[in-house]
């Protein structure tokens, strides 16, 4: 083909210039393919030669804790509530001991009971206070008036709020008039650890009358 080309071209030089550029392009386009070649060996190679994926592997240890950031800012304090309701007055207690006497007749007995309205006992006194009722007798030989603490034979005693009760059971005793002493001591003043059964003490203790 290029003796050919050199037949038919008329000028020397520019067949050779022809030639010597056709030899370069073959001579670049055998490189390029040399280079190409070599590229899509060493993809292949280096695609073949990669290992698949493991089993993830155990979680590390928790690291270290961080700093603290800053402290925030204080909130705005909230109103303050309105005050409420004052309550009602309570009654007034009393810190005094009181003492009362009562005359029962023989007709005053109702069953072998007398109960009579003792406003003293209030509802303190019911919870923790003290009520002792004494039973007159007078001594015929001295003329000496004696109180002695029920209960003692035949006759004792009860007592609920705003009331006392005097008992005699099996109603001996409940034909004659007897005059009983009742003494109310508030919890406030309350002695403990003193026999009160004994009117002397009562009396010395709480300033009582003969």
């Amino acid at each position: 083909m290029l003796n050919t080309i050199l037949l038919l071209w008329p000028n020397e030089m520019a067949v050779r210039k022809f030639i010597f550029e056709y030899d370069l392009k073959k001579k670049v386009m055998m490189s390029l393919k040399k280079v190409f070649s070599v590229v899509s060996i060493s993809a292949l190679l280096l695609t073949s030669c990669v290992p698949e994926d493991g089993e993830t592997g155990p979680a590390g240890p928790v690291g270290a804790q961080g700093a603290f950031g800053p402290a925030g800012q204080d909130g705005t304090n909230g109103s303050d509530g309105n005050d409420g309701t004052n309550g009602n007055d309570g009654v007034n207690g009393t810190t005094a001991v009181t003492s009362w006497d009562y005359t029962i007749l023989g007709t005053d007995w109702n069953q072998g009971r007398s109960v009579r309205e003792l406003v003293d006992i209030t509802s303190r006194v019911v919870e923790g206070g003290v009520v002792q009722v004494y039973r007159q007798t007078v001594s015929t030989i001295f003329s000496d008036t004696i109180w002695t603490g029920l209960p003692v034979e035949p006759f004792g005693f009860g007592f609920k709020q705003d009331s006392i009760v005097f008992m005699t059971p099996g109603f001996s005793g409940a034909s004659f008039t007897s005059v009983f002493r009742v003494i109310v001591i508030p919890p406030a003043v309350k002695i403990t650890g003193v026999d009160i059964t004994l009117y002397d003490n009562a009396k010395m203790i709480y300033g009582l009358e003969n």
